[in-house]
């Protein structure tokens, strides 16, 4: 398995982002958090079972949020009849019952949870649904899921952000540094590798390219030739998918996708050939921690990958339609700016949903940066639909 050397955790406004970096320099797997769309993954919560499913063998349960989660009932060892929380507390309908967040809320299904809790002191009036332990923040859980013997560093940016991964973390931690000038990304020169994974082109080193396409229901990835390539058509069919093979595995990691994917390779007539890819694109995701399994090539070339999805992609938060990042994206780029170029005074004139998204969600974001900057930015609406523009004098 890949051992990560170094730890980044970026602070923007209304933003944490993070990368686990390798003893080589280069970036291994990225993740976002936004503060108006926290992570429940890790929250506790006293719930209430809505409802149970046996045909399904799931059942529903309301833990205060916007939807209602899902518990796998096939996960849970029966005593005698009764299948029981951490508590002993028996699943039925109306029951409070104590779970924990293992899967955040993922477009049309609610989060998923388990009933594997560490027991904890739960007053006897606490209301239900109601949240006994608040779910770790995106630097604590980077700290944690990431170090290793071999991790030596975390570079962060913020005082606050290192303050909370010290109060949160517990036994050896690595050596945090923090920058009091400029931020994480800029100075371990990722800042474009992170800005590269909310292009749908990837490019290959010999001329081709994959095309990768998220939706509700599944990714997508097309695998095509570049141009002028030379040589027999089988052999360069080969070459290119076993090129595609490694910026797939490279990629799916990088932008945190999960859920079902749907590859379209390069046909090759050889079936050895078809057995060839499969094997590679097998080893290349052996050791990734999301534990992909991929099925046999169709025979129209297509192989599926099913890859666990614990929390958003990277093109899900930043991406409203292929190519157009989201008002929250806009706003949110438009307020780091103004972070970095300081001034006394500064406006951001957009279209509606991008003010409505700083006046909305993100105005806690707004807030905390003119607290920082000591003046307050304006806003204004426009009616164009175009890019968010801001002054800062």
């Amino acid at each position: 398995m890949t051992s990560i050397r170094t730890i980044a955790i970026e602070y923007r406004p209304g933003e944490v982002r993070a990368a686990a970096i390798d003893a080589k320099g280069d970036v291994i797997e990225f993740r976002v958090e936004r503060t108006h769309d926290r992570s429940l993954v890790g929250g506790i919560y006293l719930g209430r079972v809505l409802a149970v499913r046996d045909e399904v063998g799931a059942a529903f349960v309301d833990i205060g949020v916007e939807r209602d989660a899902f518990l796998n009932l096939h996960r849970i060892k029966k005593n005698g009849d009764r299948r029981q929380d951490s508590l002993g507390t028996e699943i039925v309908e109306g029951a409070a019952i104590l779970v924990r967040v293992d899967r955040d809320t993922q477009s049309d299904k609610g989060a998923r949870l388990t009933t594997k809790v560490e027991p904890l002191d739960i007053p006897d009036n606490l209301k239900c649904p109601s949240i006994v332990f608040e779910p770790p923040n995106l630097a604590v859980r980077a700290v944690r899921d990431w170090s290793g013997p071999d991790t030596t560093r975390v570079i962060v940016d913020d005082a606050r952000v290192a303050a909370d991964v010290r109060a949160h973390i517990l036994g050896d931690v690595p050596k945090i540094v923090v920058l009091h000038n400029g931020q994480s990304f800029d100075e371990m020169g990722i800042a474009d590798v992170f800005d590269a994974q909310l292009s749908p082109v990837v490019k290959l080193p010999n001329g081709g390219m994959i095309i990768i396409e998220t939706t509700s229901a599944m990714t997508t990835i097309d695998v095509n030739v570049g141009q002028g390539m030379e040589g027999n058509a089988e052999r360069s069919g080969l070459q290119i998918n076993m090129e595609a093979v490694e910026a797939i595995a490279r990629a799916l990691r990088l932008r945190n996708i999960g859920g079902l994917i749907a590859v379209d390779f390069l046909k090759m007539s050889a079936k050895s050939d078809n057995e060839k890819i499969v094997s590679a694109l097998r080893e290349a995701l052996a050791d990734d921690p999301a534990q992909a399994d991929t099925s046999k090539m169709s025979g129209f070339g297509i192989v599926e990958i099913a890859r666990r999805q614990i929390s958003a992609s990277i093109p899900e938060t930043f991406m409203q339609t292929q190519l157009m990042p989201s008002p929250f994206t806009q706003a949110l780029e438009a307020l780091n700016d103004i972070r970095k170029r300081r001034g006394t005074s500064a406006t951001i004139t957009g279209s509606h949903d991008v003010i409505a998204a700083l006046k909305g969600p993100l105005k806690d974001a707004k807030k905390a940066l003119e607290s920082e900057l000591g003046f307050l930015i304006q806003l204004e609406t426009s009616p164009e639909s175009g890019n968010v523009k801001y002054t800062v004098t």
